[in-house]
């Protein structure tokens, strides 16, 4: 009986540390970015959220000290303009424009600003 308790702790450790990283891998599966849209406003703008998360985790949520431009985003919304108001609930993101306008083409940026800690939206021209 005594030896049947350490054989078994040297099976059970090793299976539960599989069982840990499989957990731990599937939470750090990054949500897919769509860099050419021509959708609803609420479906691109979902997609940006996505996007800007993706760029803010990428970068350690404003502590990492590298200027980057993580995605450049092909868009055409088809019903109604996409705000700064949409973005309330993310404080950390800045949309350097007034508006992104409907039924035009239009390609923007999405910057991480080390600078000023944040994510813009910064149109190309």
């Amino acid at each position: 009986m005594s030896k049947i308790v350490p054989e078994m702790i040297y099976i059970v450790i090793p299976i539960l540390a599989v069982i840990i990283f499989i957990y731990l891998s599937w939470q750090h599966v990054p949500v897919e970015c769509h860099t050419d849209l021509n959708s609803t406003s609420s479906i691109v703008l979902e997609n940006l959220k996505r996007c800007i998360d993706n760029c803010w985790k990428k970068h350690d949520f404003g502590s990492d000290r590298e200027t980057e431009d993580c995605y450049v985003i092909n868009l055409f919304i088809q019903n109604k303009n996409i705000t700064k108001n949409d973005f309330s609930d993310r404080n950390y993101v800045k949309l350097y424009s007034d508006s992104l306008e409907h039924s035009r083409e239009q390609t923007i940026k999405i910057r991480y600003n080390a600078t000023a800690k944040e994510i813009g939206l910064v149109k190309v021209e």
